[in-house]
């Protein structure tokens, strides 16, 4: 619907052609995107990657092609500087990787695609969150109606817990104990950028990302605790999502007058906030249960075979391990050895009495897949032979 054209300029300019509105740091206009490219997003999403790539080898030495790479990477300089100011207020960047079950036309599991930032996917999210956060600014110095995306600072005593889990780990002595106690954004910050590339990076990046409160939508601006943003929306998914799609009913009403039902849309904007919340965790748990489901059937075949596993949990009845595809399965304490393995629930550990056999979240571990039921779906796991210590 709009596009946001940020600028250097700060002096307020005048209303722009086509009935676009300008304000003192952006412009706003009605806008069609043409889908004339004639490739999948995947492929453009590869193709970007290629321009961006210090080893580029134009498929043609076209104008077009040149012309293009010449505009991603200056796209990406930019996107580079936002994420240095992101970083600088204290804004927390998790690099999970996302599984994606690859099925055939009758729906069974082929493989797990593991897919993780790159240059090109880096560009367009900074872009789109500049995006968010423009449209958000401007409609809240307006003082007109809009679905904020919230996210709260964590809860204390949720980060107090992960204090003695992360002391195990070397790094954590580096961290400003003070400041990760008190939710300050940038000592957690630095925890997940120094765990960052070790073999406990990703569990880190996940329990502190479960640290913190879940984002809402919501009628009142509270900020974005997570990206350090003042001012925050969802206005880049109107085609997926429902708030963006009343984000761009706002910013249409703003530009260029409220509509008939306008004042109907702002009186439940409330329910609608707090609707399309509740619906957001629903989509997600589906997400999640179905792709659980699939990395089971599909890990069946495997049934006896080797795996390298990181420990992402530990109770008194035993281990959790993720696999690298991100499935995750049980070793129960009873194989683990013949010894009595005690649980500290502060450090989540289990060590042996008699051997010493000592296992803690974060421990990179060899695994054998010892059973599957795609059904619960349950995955079972026995550690590898060489792996007990």
């Amino acid at each position: 619907m709009a596009r946001a054209e940020l600028r250097a300029e700060h002096a307020p300019r005048p209303q722009g052609p086509r009935g676009s509105r300008c304000d003192n740091a952006s412009e706003f206009e009605p806008a069609v995107i043409p889908e004339n490219a004639g490739r999948a997003p995947r492929a453009v999403s590869q193709r970007s990657e290629d321009c961006l790539s210090t080893e580029y080898a134009p498929h043609s030495q076209g104008q077009r092609e040149t012309s293009l790479r010449k505009r991603l990477l200056q796209l990406s300089r930019l996107a580079s500087l936002r994420h240095a100011q992101r970083e600088r207020k204290g804004g927390i960047d998790f690099d999970q990787p996302e599984a994606r079950v690859k099925l055939d036309e009758a729906g069974r599991p082929q493989g797990v695609e593991l897919r993780r930032k790159n240059a090109a996917t880096s560009l367009v999210e900074e872009m789109m969150i500049w995006a968010n956060e423009v449209v958000a600014e401007h409609l809240s110095r307006a003082k007109f109606p809009c679905v904020y995306r919230v996210h709260e600072a964590p809860d204390l005593e949720g980060l107090a817990q992960l204090v003695p889990i992360f002391e195990e780990f070397p790094w954590f002595g580096k961290i400003d104990p003070v400041g990760f106690f008190t939710g300050s954004q940038h000592a957690l910050q630095q925890a997940v950028s120094a765990s960052r590339g070790r073999a406990e990076g990703e569990l880190v990046s996940s329990l502190v990302l479960r640290s913190m409160k879940r984002a809402v939508y919501r009628e009142k601006n509270c900020g974005h605790y997570g990206l350090a943003s003042a001012t925050y929306c969802h206005f880049t998914s109107p085609i997926r999502r429902y708030p963006d799609l009343m984000v761009h009913r706002m910013l249409k009403a703003e530009l260029f007058g409220r509509p008939e039902r306008f004042d109907q849309m702002t009186t439940n904007l409330g329910w609608i906030c707090e609707h399309s919340s509740g619906m957001e965790r629903e989509a997600d748990d589906a997400q999640r249960e179905s792709e659980e489901l699939k990395l089971a059937e599909y890990l069946q075949r495997f049934v006896g075979q080797s795996f390298s596993a990181i420990v992402s949990g530990v109770s008194q009845g035993g281990l959790y391990a993720r696999l690298e595809n991100t499935a995750e399965g049980f070793i129960p304490v009873c194989t683990l050895g013949d010894d009595y393995f005690s649980f500290d629930a502060a450090r989540y550990t289990l060590t042996g009495e008699e051997t010493g056999a000592r296992y803690r979240l974060g421990q990179r571990i060899a695994v054998v897949l010892f059973a599957v039921d795609p059904r619960v779906p349950q995955i079972d796991l026995r550690l590898a032979q060489g792996s007990r210590r």
